[in-house]
C-alpha cells in the first residue's frame, strides 16, 4: 500500500510505544519524511512564507496524489532562509508555495502547513520519537525546545 507522508506520520503518532512509534517511521522511512521531520524541528529553520495559511484550492481524496510529496519535497528549501533561493521574490515563493500546495495530497498539504510552524500536527512524533527513528538528521537539531514533548 502506498502512503503518504502525512499517512505515515498519524500511523506511526497512534502507537503507544515509543519503540514501535521509531520501528513504524524506520519501516516506511523516505527522504521526504525525513525531510518534513527536519523542517519541523531543526531549529536553523526560518521559514519565509507568511504565517497565515494561503488561499489555495486543496485536493480532493480521489485525486490520489499520496506520491507527490515524496517526489517534490525538495521544493521545500525554496520557502526557507539560506535553501538556495534567497533571492527569489516575496511574491514568486508565495506564488509558488500556493501552487505547490495544490499539487500535494491534502493531508500533505496540510501537513506542510503545519511544519512551517514548528509543529507535528500528530500525537506522538515528537522530536524524540524522531531523533530515535533517525540519527542521521538527528545531528541537525539544536537543543530542544517547549515544542519537545
Amino acid at each position: 500500500m502506498n502512503l503518504s507522508v502525512a499517512e505515515v506520520l498519524k500511523k506511526a503518532g497512534s502507537f503507544k510505544d515509543v519503540a514501535e512509534r521509531v520501528k513504524y517511521l524506520k519501516d516506511n522511512e523516505s527522504k521526504a519524511l525525513k525531510a518534513v521531520i527536519y523542517f519541523t524541528y531543526a531549529k536553523e529553520v526560518k521559514w519565509l512564507i507568511p504565517e497565515t495559511d494561503p488561499p489555495y484550492k486543496a485536493s480532493t481524496p480521489e485525486q490520489d496524489l499520496q506520491n507527490v510529496l515524496k517526489a517534490s519535497y525538495n521544493k521545500l528549501r525554496i520557502y526557507v532562509k539560506n535553501g538556495g533561493y534567497d533571492n527569489m521574490s516575496r511574491t514568486k515563493r508565495e506564488m509558488n508555495f500556493i501552487e505547490w500546495l495544490e499539487t500535494l495530497d491534502c493531508e500533505d498539504a496540510k501537513l506542510i502547513l503545519a511544519i512551517r510552524h514548528g509543529e507535528m500536527p500528530y500525537p506522538g512524533i515528537t522530536r524524540h520519537v524522531a531523533k530515535k527513528a533517525f540519527p542521521d538528521i538527528c545531528l541537525l537539531y539544536t537543543s530542544p525546545s517547549p515544542r519537545d514533548s
